[in-house]
């Protein structure tokens, strides 16, 4: 639509020129053939200024559609991309869900385990977790916490990594403590390449959405970006998952505590996860808690006045 007038206008101009110049040119070419020219030669004056101003209008038309092209194209491969890491997403969904314990929000559940590890307790996250080539050791990721490696955090942080931690892999709640156990080593591995493979799938998945994001013409980055912050930053309680990790990772590397090395490492690992909840999701959940706490106000005044209508009454 844009186009199309920029085009209609661009031919108006170029025939208002041609009748300019005819008009000023011909009752001069009649009067003083001497110094105008005869009138063949008049036309072919005015011949060559529409060519010219026709030439102009044809590559203006090349140069719109080039763009055109351009935008289309970076529109198709991020929708393209979009459609296939969901196609991925499902493929793997449907994998880990072969499991019951791996059913429901527990990518999101195992994410949070790992914040409050990383947060709470950042020696064992330095010397227990992180000694392994793929980051996370899942010998560690996938055993009980235990007071041992618990003795760095208050009282009611080891009962809230305690519980995140049966959320993650999905243990009952109604199980009583002392009947839960670790098992042997093995289970205890295959259960921590469970939570890694659960977090590191629901990571690279937003990772590989944001791959070309940065990059790309302003339609195609809006809608990469509405796709993927629907997922990432859609309500305050989505927050409390990849966005505090990621926090959480980059605190870690500013106080420079125990954890740094690991931290720096993950946020390695998802640079375009970490650069787009900084600058998309942040906005949006402080957008969020201005917006709930103005109409939180605006109930507020509204019960005040209804109460003194009432009082007075």
């Amino acid at each position: 639509m844009r186009d199309g007038v920029i085009c209609g206008a661009t031919v108006l101009l170029v025939a208002i020129a041609a009748i300019a110049a005819g008009t000023y040119l011909i009752p001069r070419v009649m009067r003083e053939p001497a110094r105008y020219g005869n009138l063949s030669q008049a036309v072919q004056a005015l011949a060559v200024i529409v060519f010219g101003a026709s030439s102009l209008s044809v590559a203006f038309g090349v140069f719109t559609l080039r763009q055109n092209a351009g935008r289309d194209a970076a529109l198709d491969r991020a929708a393209t991309l979009i459609t296939r890491l969901h196609e991925t997403s499902v493929n793997e969904a449907r994998l880990l869900e072969a499991d019951d314990a791996t059913l429901g929000n527990r990518a999101f559940d195992c994410i949070v385990y790992l914040k409050y590890r990383l947060v709470y307790t950042a020696h064992w996250t330095a010397t227990r977790l992180h000694h392994h080539s793929d980051l996370m050791d899942p010998q560690e990721l996938g055993r009980r916490p235990h007071e041992n490696d618990l003795s760095e955090a208050e009282p009611s942080q080891r009962e809230l990594i305690s519980g995140q931690f049966d959320k993650c892999i999905g243990q009952d709640e109604t199980v009583q403590k002392d009947a839960q156990n670790d098992g042997d080593e093995l289970q205890i591995r295959k259960r921590g390449v469970k939570i890694q493979r659960i977090i590191s799938t629901q990571l690279a998945s937003d990772e590989m959405a944001l791959l070309e994001w940065p990059d790309l013409p302003t339609q195609a980055r809006e809608l990469t970006e509405t796709t993927v912050s629907a997922d990432l930053c859609a309500s305050p309680s989505r927050k409390e998952d990849v966005f505090d990790l990621f926090e959480g990772l980059r605190a870690s590397v500013e106080r420079k505590d125990e954890a740094r090395v690991f931290a720096q490492a993950f946020l390695t690992e998802y640079p375009h996860l970490d650069i787009f909840l900084r600058s998309v999701c942040e906005k949006k959940f402080k957008d969020t808690v201005a917006s709930s706490a103005g109409t939180r106000s605006s109930l507020e005044r509204y019960a005040k006045r209804n109460f003194a209508r009432f009082s007075a009454k």
